[in-house]
């Protein structure tokens, strides 16, 4: 999947959801303290959730309106391209449950690249994502949602809603786009 230049594609919104597409459960920072980070003071109860958003590479199964069943993935460019129009289009308020109820007082309060898998603020929390993942931490402001959130187990990660291209692969290309995508990346 791609996104395209002087298009409305990208992410628009982060879902909370029971199966995440791409397998990664979210931590709930409540009562939990950083290991390794230094905070002047951390709160007891901060109402975040850290999760992985997006992962290169990553082969997400999907099933279209006709039932025809495929896989989708992202490139690292496509992620980080991704992650910075979600900001730069204020979508950070854009949050959704199980893509279907607009959710409100749900903020993104950071967002971030993984630049190195092990030095990566996300391995405090005893996560390790590959470089070129995106991750967020989404701050719950309402307390009662935040104890709604800790009892609902079912909510597990985060799922994106946001209009990509399909790239099509080399495969499926005939001899002449073959050999002016071949052209191009050399």
């Amino acid at each position: 999947m791609i996104i395209e230049e002087d298009t409305d594609n990208g992410v628009y919104a982060i879902s909370l959801v029971t199966t995440p597409a791409t397998g990664e459960e979210f931590v709930m920072l409540s009562e939990q303290k950083p290991i390794d980070l230094k905070f002047a003071e951390v709160s007891k109860d901060e109402r975040l959730l850290l999760g992985l958003v997006l992962q290169p590479n990553q082969k997400i199964y999907r099933r279209d309106a006709n039932g025809e069943e495929y896989e989708i993935f992202f490139r690292e460019e496509t992620i980080k391209k991704a992650a910075q129009l979600y900001l730069q289009n204020q979508h950070q308020h854009n949050v959704t449950f199980e893509h279907q109820t607009e959710i409100e007082g749900v903020t993104m309060v950071e967002s971030w690249i993984v630049a190195d898998s092990q030095k990566d603020k996300s391995a405090a929390y005893g996560k390790e994502y590959p470089v070129g993942s995106w991750i967020a931490v989404l701050k719950v402001n309402d307390p009662k949602m935040w104890e709604d959130f800790k009892a609902n187990s079912t909510i597990k990660g985060f799922s994106l809603e946001g209009l990509f291209t399909p790239k099509k692969q080399v495969t499926e290309m005939s001899a002449v786009e073959k050999l002016n995508y071949l052209r191009s990346i050399i």
